[in-house]
C-alpha cells in the first residue's frame, strides 16, 4: 500500500465518523431532485405570429438540498443547476448553469421565536402574492432576514427585512441591478380556528429609478409601494371556499401614484369520492390602454412575487413576467378534478375579460370589446411511487381581436402549448 492510499484511506475513515458523529447528535438530511420537461410552445405567452415555427425544447432541473438541525440552529442549503438540453458546449467547461437556490441558517431564539437569515424561499396562503415559482425551472428565492414568531400552533407570524445591493460599494447606495426590489419589509400573520382561516399582508418595497436631467448625471431614486389585504378560508366536508382582498397604493417605480385593487373568490364542491369542481373569479384591476403611458395614477394591480402559472391558465398569457402595468384581468374559471388512486386529472376552462378599456391605438375608432378569449387547459398526473411523478398537459387560447391588439400575432393562428414532465425526488441520507 503506498503512502498516498493510506492517506486517503484514513481521510475517508476520518470524513465518515465526522459524518455519523453529527447523525447521532443532530438532524441531518440530503435530499435530490431532477426534472426533465418537454415543452412545445405554438402561441406560448402570446399569439403565434405567421411565418415562424413552434418552439420545442427540453429543459431540466438539478437540485441537491442538505439540511442540518440542532437544538438551537439549523441551516440549510439547496444548489441547483438549470439549463436547457444542448445550450452549452459538449466540452464546456464552465456553462453558468449552477447557483445556490438556497443559503440559510435560523437561530432558535426561544421556544416560540427564530430568526432565519440567507437566501430562502418565501410561500404564503395560496402562493398569489409570494411563492416559490416551483413551475418555473428556476424557482424564485429572496435575501433577507425572516423573524418567526409561533406562539402556538394555530397562530404564525413572519417579519421580513430585505436591502439589496449589486456589489460591494465605497460611496454609493445606487442598485443598478433591474427586475428587482431595492428593500423590502412585510409583516405576515395567520390564525386558523376550527373550520377557518385568516391571513393578513403588510407590504413595503421599494423600487429604483435612475432619473437623468441633463447636463446632471442620472440619480436615483427609491419609489416604495404599499400593499395591505387579507383572505379568508373556511373548510367543511361539503365544501370550502377562499377569498381574499388586497389593495396597493403609493408610488410605482415611475413615481405614478397607485390606486389598484385585487379580490377573488372560490369554491370546491366534492362531487363523489373520484370527482370534484371548483368554481371560482379573480379581478385585478388595470389601467385602460390610452392612459398607460400618459395618467399619473397607476391603476394596475402587480401580484407581487407570487406565481401566475397557477392561477390565470397554463399559457401564461397573464401575470408571468407580462401584462404588468396594463389592462388589468378578470378571470373566470371552472375546475374539474378526478383523483383515483395514482392518477389526477384536471381540466380547467377560464374566460378572460380585461378590466379596463382597450384601445388599438393603430385605430382609435376601432371598437374593441372586454372580453379577450377562453382559454382550455388538461393536466393529467400520474405518481408512478412515492418518488417519482409524471405530469403531462395540454392548452389551447382561443384569442379575440382584443387579445391580438394587446399581445400582437394572430388570432386565427392555432394558439396551443404541450408538456411532459418527470419529477424524480431521491431521499439520499434522512
Amino acid at each position: 500500500m503506498t503512502t498516498t492510499t493510506y492517506i486517503w484511506k484514513r481521510f475517508y475513515l476520518l470524513f465518515i465518523f465526522s459524518l455519523l458523529t453529527i447523525i447521532s447528535h443532530a438532524q441531518f438530511s440530503m435530499t435530490g431532485e431532477y426534472r426533465p420537461r418537454f415543452e412545445d410552445r405554438h402561441g406560448y405567452k402570446s399569439l403565434f405570429k405567421d411565418g415562424k415555427e413552434a418552439a420545442t425544447f427540453i429543459s431540466q432541473r438539478t437540485r441537491i438540498n442538505l439540511l442540518f438541525a440542532d437544538k438551537m440552529y439549523s441551516v440549510g442549503f439547496s444548489l441547483q443547476d438549470i439549463r436547457v438540453w444542448g445550450d452549452s458546449p459538449l466540452t464546456s467547461l464552465n456553462d453558468n448553469s449552477s447557483s445556490f437556490h438556497e443559503a440559510w441558517a435560523e437561530l432558535k431564539l426561544n421556544k416560540k421565536t427564530s430568526i432565519k437569515i440567507g437566501r430562502q424561499e418565501l410561500s404564503y396562503d395560496d402562493e398569489r402574492l409570494f411563492s416559490r415559482s416551483n413551475w418555473n425551472q428556476q424557482g424564485r428565492s429572496h435575501d433577507l432576514a425572516l423573524l418567526k414568531w409561533n406562539p402556538d400552533a394555530t397562530f404564525k407570524v413572519n417579519i421580513g427585512l430585505a436591502f439589496n445591493q449589486d456589489k460591494e460599494q465605497t460611496d454609493t447606495r445606487d442598485y443598478a441591478t433591474t427586475g428587482n426590489y431595492k428593500s423590502m419589509q412585510f409583516i405576515w400573520a395567520h390564525k386558523d380556528w376550527d373550520k377557518n382561516g385568516l391571513s393578513f399582508l403588510l407590504t413595503n418595497v421599494g423600487n429604483e429609478q435612475f432619473v437623468t436631467v441633463a447636463p446632471n448625471p442620472a440619480v436615483a431614486h427609491t419609489r416604495y409601494a404599499q400593499t395591505f389585504g387579507g383572505r379568508y378560508s373556511y373548510k367543511a366536508t361539503s365544501f370550502s371556499l377562499n377569498s381574499a382582498v388586497y389593495f396597493q397604493t403609493g408610488n410605482d417605480a415611475t413615481n405614478r401614484t397607485l390606486n389598484s385593487n385585487y379580490a377573488a373568490l372560490d369554491f370546491t364542491l366534492p362531487i363523489d369520492k373520484q370527482w370534484e369542481i371548483n368554481l371560482g373569479v379573480e379581478h385585478l384591476s388595470g389601467t385602460a390602454t390610452t392612459g398607460i403611458s400618459a395618467t399619473k395614477t397607476n391603476y394596475s394591480f402587480t401580484p407581487l412575487y407570487g406565481t401566475a402559472h397557477k392561477f390565470n391558465g397554463s399559457m401564461d398569457y397573464f401575470y408571468s413576467s407580462n401584462h404588468l402595468d396594463n389592462v388589468g384581468l378578470n378571470d373566470f374559471y371552472a375546475n374539474l378534478n378526478y383523483n383515483k388512486q395514482k392518477i389526477t386529472i384536471t381540466f380547467t376552462p377560464h374566460i378572460f375579460y380585461s378590466d379596463a378599456k382597450v384601445t388599438n391605438t393603430a385605430k382609435p375608432t376601432e371598437s374593441l370589446k372586454n372580453y379577450l378569449g377562453t382559454e382550455l387547459d388538461l393536466q393529467i398526473n400520474y405518481k408512478i411511487n412515492d418518488k417519482v411523478l409524471f405530469t403531462g398537459g395540454y392548452s389551447q387560447m382561443f384569442a379575440t381581436r382584443t387579445l391580438e391588439v394587446l399581445k400582437s400575432g394572430d388570432k386565427n393562428n392555432t394558439n396551443n402549448w404541450i408538456f411532459m414532465m418527470l419529477t424524480f425526488k431521491p431521499d439520499f441520507i434522512k
